[in-house]
């Protein structure tokens, strides 16, 4: 370098490729410094440490053809930090030449972000140029960490393509799947777990389940989910139907789901669609059991709708004796009361289930339901039920007005009502044929009252046959009602008959403490 600057004592070079400048002294305006490559910067320096570029002018004059002897040189054992980037600069990677590269890429007088570089190029030409079964072997031979950390993308790709799973998975432990395609996440993913055997892993769950979550999945990672896999319900869900299209068997995978709508008090309509599924593999009774318990619940206690399905199992649950909570019989009991059907078979449940809940004095207002024959020997015939749904611990009270048809306005009475079961609180009146109740409920909970609409109920049954007193009273009210005295003449007739009937046969007889 000739420069005929007086001030000039030093030409600086630096170059992108190394980690440090080199300085060479200028002397008489000539300088011998080495340049490697066409991109070097040439700085020129005083004596007081000053640096310049663009103002001083300078020649340059080659003193060596380095094409003529870089392969003697290389071929000596030459293999300092300039004339491996001479080489790399002006070369390809071979199979010949792959050790000069390798030399570069752990060059330690060459910049952090060159030697990335120079990996980079090795994992290229790993990826297309290099073929035979050798590959694995120089592949295992490098430091791996390095060369994630220049191209991990195309590292993970040459190391899954090559079947080299684990080192693979190694680095993905270390750095992360970012960058790697969902088709090569897959394929490791699903690999790893076949080598795992299936055993639980957080790291590989968490790759399943983010490959799942992309859309990309094959048996094994939907196998491995659902026997590791703990999610939202909605997540469940989505595996439970993801399993379906492989026909696979996700028996466990619904018995997680199930015990999962229980656990969260969840009334979707799919986990009766689960309980199908499960039921139909021969799942275990205390489960199936205990979901309908949890959906009866609802249906029940919170006036969710009842299923089709589901009425078909709580009459199954009854049938064959599941180990099921009573509230299962409740809501079956409340579905039949609801069936107009005269059925000898369905009147039998009724009474049945009528009598189970009236051997622990359960009243319900679904029971004005029933048919009066039903009611008659436990004397609930006569009777008017009103109901209120709250939290269990809250206090209820009722306030009710009755009005006879006489034009009597009577004011509002309260009743304090006590739970009859979970949460539902009843009362019940006695009405006749034309009497009505106006009734709402006060619900009191942490302080807060709120009040329920106002309801009015008229009695205006007088079906069937008159058997009891209180049915015989409601027709004459009902003839009379209807202006229909000759009817009213002769339901008394048989009124008084029967009056009398009883007070010649029958007496009350007293015990020996009245006595």
């Amino acid at each position: 370098v000739y420069c005929d600057d007086k001030k000039v004592r030093s030409v600086i070079v630096r170059h992108p490729a190394l980690a440090r400048e080199e300085i060479y002294p200028c002397s008489q305006g000539i300088a011998y410094p080495r340049i490697y490559t066409e991109d070097a910067a040439i700085l020129f320096q005083d004596e007081k440490q000053r640096r310049y570029s663009a103002t001083v002018n300078y020649n340059r004059k080659k003193l060596l053809e380095e094409k003529t002897y870089i392969d003697h040189i290389l071929k000596t054992g030459i293999l300092e930090a300039g004339v491996l980037l001479y080489f790399c600069e002006n070369n390809e990677i071979t199979e010949d030449n792959l050790r000069f590269f390798r030399a570069a890429a752990s060059e330690e007088d060459f910049s952090e972000e060159y030697r990335k570089n120079i990996r980079r190029r090795i994992l290229l030409w790993c990826m297309t140029g290099r073929k035979g079964s050798d590959l694995d072997h120089f592949l295992k031979s490098l430091n791996l960490n390095q060369y994630a950390e220049a191209d991990r993308p195309l590292l993970l790709s040459i190391l899954i393509g090559r079947g080299l799973y684990r080192e693979a998975y190694a680095i993905v432990e270390e750095y992360g799947a970012e960058g790697l395609d969902a088709a090569g996440l897959l394929k490791l993913t699903s690999r790893m777990i076949t080598l795992t055997d299936f055993a639980q892993n957080e790291e590989l769950l968490s790759f399943a389940g983010e490959i799942y979550a992309r859309g990309y999945y094959d048996e094994v990672i939907l196998k491995y989910l659902m026997m590791h896999r703990y999610g939202s319900v909605n997540d469940l869900l989505h595996l439970w139907n993801s399993a379906g299209g492989f026909d696979m068997d996700s028996y466990e995978l619904e018995e997680k789901i199930l015990s999962l709508l229980m656990f969260q008090w969840d009334y979707r309509p799919e986990g009766e669609q689960i309980l199908r599924s499960y039921l139909r593999k021969s799942g275990k009774l205390q489960v199936a059991g205990a979901y309908l318990t949890h959906m009866a619940y609802g249906y029940f206690v919170k006036d969710l709708p009842m299923t089709d399905g589901m009425r078909d199992y709580l009459r199954m649950s009854w049938d064959q004796k599941w180990p099921v909570n009573r509230i299962c019989h409740l809501a079956l009991f409340k579905e039949a009361a609801a069936d107009r059907k005269a059925s000898k078979e369905a009147n039998e449940l009724k009474k049945a289930l009528l009598a189970e809940c009236m051997e622990d004095g359960l009243v319900f207002a679904f029971y004005r339901k029933l048919p009066q024959t039903l009611l008659e020997p436990y004397q609930l015939d006569d009777k008017t039920f009103v109901e209120c749904h709250a939290a269990p611990d809250a206090k209820v009270t009722l306030f009710y007005s009755t009005d006879t048809g006489l034009g009597e306005k009577t004011s509002f009475c309260t009743r304090p009502l006590q739970p009859v079961y979970e949460g539902i609180f009843g009362a019940s009146f006695t009405l006749f044929y034309g009497e009505s109740i106006r009734y709402y409920f006060q619900v009191e909970k942490e302080g807060s009252i709120t009040r329920t609409p106002e309801r009015t109920f008229t009695m205006n049954r007088t079906e069937g046959r008159p058997v009891s007193k209180y049915q015989m009273l409601n027709q004459i009210l009902s003839a009379r009602k209807l202006g229909k005295m000759q009817e009213v003449q002769d339901l008394l007739k048989n009124y008084l008959r029967r009056e009398q009937y009883v007070e010649e046969e029958f007496r009350i007889q007293k015990n020996q403490d009245e006595r």
